[in-house]
């Protein structure tokens, strides 16, 4: 007995000297296990990025790990929670999020796990450009939050913000993305109900739109009718403006 003992203590401490144990850090709730290979300060990073999110300080657990020049993150979720498509979206945008504002962009792979850290489902950080708020700045009118690119002036988003304001009122909270592409402008509207895709009043009324902030801005601008994640939809043109 005193022999098997022995050899327990003698293989849990090469174990733990060998850092086989993985290490652990905790803030607001947030608990990550997190591999010897990540640097500490990435570690201290993400922590900092979560607590910061977890607005009720409930218990999140997290496992965190290197994965070529990127990161693996496993990330425990509900029962049935990937299979929801609009779960799936809202985690590829958060993994866009930790790339962009904790990695400095390097590649994030996002596991969503159940409560024994199985794997239910793997996202990557890919295509992050199709959340068109992505790597964006936001100023807010009233209720009204305008996020812009870096290629719109404090005067255009002043002019733009105002006419929203104009158009829609500042009373409710409402979202909106102005910024030029490629030499042309882009305001994206969240339009959550589908059916108004292909509705022809709206569509005329965000052809308007277009065809106002084409000569508030100088050049060409459209309308892109986004999901609730600001994914772009549908395209409305600056067409026929008087």
């Amino acid at each position: 007995m005193k022999k098997l003992l022995s050899v327990t203590l003698v293989a849990s401490f090469l174990a733990f000297s060998c850092g086989l144990i993985p290490k652990k850090a905790e803030k607001n709730g947030v608990r990550i296990e997190y591999s010897k290979d990540v640097p500490k300060e990435d570690v201290d990073k993400l922590l900092e990025y979560l607590a910061a999110n977890n607005e009720d300080g409930s218990t999140k657990d997290f496992k965190l790990s290197k994965e070529g020049d990127g990161y693996r993150i496993k990330m425990v979720v509900r029962n049935g929670y990937e299979a929801d498509e609009k779960n799936v979206e809202l985690m590829t945008d958060f993994a866009c999020e930790i790339s962009r504002d904790v990695f400095a962009k390097k590649m994030v792979n996002l596991d969503l796990c159940d409560d024994h850290f199985n794997l239910q489902k793997s996202i990557k950080s890919e295509n992050c450009e199709q959340f068109e708020m992505f790597d964006k700045e936001m100023v807010l009118f009233g209720e009204l939050e305008l996020y812009y690119g870096e290629s719109m002036t404090k005067t255009q988003q002043d002019e733009v913000g105002n006419y929203l304001v104009d158009v829609f009122g500042d009373d409710e909270r409402r979202t909106f993305v102005i910024d030029k592409v490629d030499g042309t402008g882009v305001l994206s509207i969240v339009v959550t109900n589908k059916k108004y895709y292909n509705d022809p009043e709206l569509l005329d009324i965000y052809r308007v739109i277009a065809c106002d902030l084409t000569k508030i801005l100088g050049y060409t601008t459209e309308v892109h009718m986004c999901d609730e994640y600001m994914k772009k939809q549908k395209v409305v043109n600056a067409e026929n403006c008087d």
